[in-house]
């Protein structure tokens, strides 16, 4: 529905922000319920403003274009730590995946409670509640993403036989759209939960059909038969966030979070900093990669030849599922420069014409690190000047500002793919060389490029020769997502026995030992195909 972007806002004295951009696709803006939606994810993200719910800074419209500038937020979705982890000896502990739910819920406490401006509830409901929309980052901060779908008591309601969310998060109410309130995205979070401490899909299925026949049925799985030695009282936890029935189930999100928080009371409790350690760890190389690049990037933005007197904003890259492009947005401060962030995923988003004060620019660097979504990396730069853009330029649009007059007969095409190996095909017409390099006819007719290699996530782009174009692309190699079964072996810390063990009394740290995780031998990876930013 939308392609998300990093750029960088600059200004006078070495001022430079990151911020990611969400834009909706040029085509969906004349669908009446996507720009519904778009606009109604646009209020209420302006209305949103929690340590665990991204930030939203701008929302704004160019012409037909309409976009949302969010929080930079230097980290991991949750559903690629776990991956990740799965490959990793130092793995991801339970209670670091509780510690996240934690905030997960603390989040959806003030969302559920919001009230508008007048004092009015809101009555929000995200339903979306899954671990791609939720991002860890490497400071050990967790943050609720993506409220496109979200429902408030104004909101446009869903269109008749349509269902909105991801099926396998879903609140049975959710899927007989029947009666929806806040207590649906508690039953999201129970499945969270439920995968958390089985360390494995809730369903042994992904075809949609059969869980939604299933959930339907009320044919849920039980966690004591997946996990034989699990605690009761976190049982009990779990059990009560997947009633059926909401009426039995968690009431409010904090209610959850205070027996989860309970539960967790009886071991030692992790902190935030632990849990950005071992994120970083995780992601220690993709981390540096990508810095290298943003590092890069900045330098040209902020040297001599790009940075003029006035603010200026540049455009990084984006995710898998997301096309490249370049966005301006109504501003005084000056005009701008962009570097576009192509890549996943979801996350959290053309061109339009350019206003007094931001000039925006295009693809550069895939965003993995944004929403975390595997995907293509496009590295561009534009440099600034005060010629205003086309219009016409496309969201796909993967081309550097000419610094050639605009009267020139061709442009200069510059293509680098990696790995090596990757196979460039233009218009349906392998190319010869990688990196390859030419001069075509300048025009404004969109040219279908794809990049592939074996192992690696196929990318289809759209170029445009309108002016010069120096491109590095970088495709991300294919991740599955199918977790091994997990059995933690979690036991709770022995009740105290009086002065006989007076070494067992509550000490400093009001949290026990934390329970060990017993992980089996891990299956063979599979590939899920299903794109989690749709």
């Amino acid at each position: 529905m939308a392609d998300v972007y990093l750029s960088v806002s600059s200004g006078p004295g070495g001022f430079n922000k990151l911020q990611v951009l969400k834009v909706l696709r040029p085509h969906l803006t004349e669908q009446p319920e996507f720009l519904q939606m778009f606009q109604d994810e646009g209020r209420l993200a302006a209305r949103l403003n929690h340590p665990n719910i991204v930030q939203t800074n701008e929302v704004g419209a160019e012409g037909s274009r309409f976009f949302i500038a969010m929080e930079y937020l230097d980290g991991q979705p949750l559903h690629r730590v776990k991956a990740r982890a799965r490959e990793s000896a130092a793995g991801f502990p339970l209670e670091m995946e509780l510690f996240v739910l934690c905030q997960v819920l603390e989040g959806l406490e003030y969302a559920h409670g919001l009230k508008d401006y007048d004092g009015t509830p809101l009555n929000i409901v995200h339903r979306d509640v899954t671990p791609q929309n939720v991002f860890v980052t490497y400071a050990g901060q967790s943050k609720l993403v993506d409220f496109g779908i979200a429902k408030t008591l104004e909101s446009t309601e869903t269109q008749s036989g349509v269902l909105k969310g991801k099926v396998a998060y879903m609140a049975p109410e959710q899927a007989l759209r029947d009666g929806l309130d806040h207590r649906a995205d508690l039953f999201s979070v129970g499945v969270m939960l439920w995968e958390a401490v089985a360390n494995r899909r809730m369903y042994n299925t992904r075809a949609e059909v059969e869980i939604l026949h299933k959930l339907i049925q009320g044919d849920l799985p039980k966690i004591r038969e997946v996990v034989p030695d699990l605690p009761l009282q976190l049982e009990q936890v779990i059990e009560r966030a997947l009633a059926l029935d909401p009426e039995q189930r968690y009431q409010d999100a904090a209610s959850f979070r205070a027996d989860l928080v309970a539960f967790l009371d009886a071991f030692r409790r992790v902190s935030g900093r632990d849990v950005g350690e071992r994120v970083s760890e995780l992601f220690a190389e993709e981390r540096e990669e990508i810095g290298e690049v943003i590092r890069h990037e900045m330098t040209d933005v902020t040297g001599p030849d790009a940075m003029p007197a006035s603010p200026e904003t540049m455009e990084l890259p984006s995710l898998r599922g997301f096309s490249t492009a370049g966005y301006a947005t109504p501003s005084s401060r000056g005009p701008a420069q962009s570097i576009d962030v192509q890549a996943p995923v979801n996350l959290p988003p053309e061109s339009m014409p350019e206003p007094a004060g931001r000039r925006w620019l295009f693809p550069t660097l895939a965003a993995v690190l944004l929403l975390g979504v595997a995907g293509l990396a496009v590295f561009a730069f534009a440099r600034g000047n005060d010629e205003k853009l086309d219009p016409a330029v496309a969201s796909s649009e993967l081309a550097t500002q000419a610094t050639t007059p605009a009267a020139a007969s061709s442009v200069r095409v510059h293509i680098e793919a990696r790995p090596k190996q990757s196979t460039l095909v233009l218009d349906g017409v392998k190319l010869d060389a990688n990196p390859y390099e030419s001069r075509h006819p300048r025009d404004d007719t969109p040219h279908k490029l794809e990049i592939s290699a074996p192992g690696y996530t196929k990318r289809e782009l759209e170029v445009r020769w309108d002016r010069d174009v120096d491109l590095r692309l970088e495709l991300a190699k294919q991740v599955s997502e199918e977790p091994p079964e997990r059995t933690p072996d979690v036991e709770p810390r022995a009740p105290r026995s009086g002065a006989t063990k007076p070494a067992e009394t509550k000490s400093a740290d009001p949290f026990g030992e934390l329970p060990s995780v017993k992980k089996p031998r891990p299956k063979a990876p599979t590939l899920d195909k299903s794109d989690p930013w749709e």
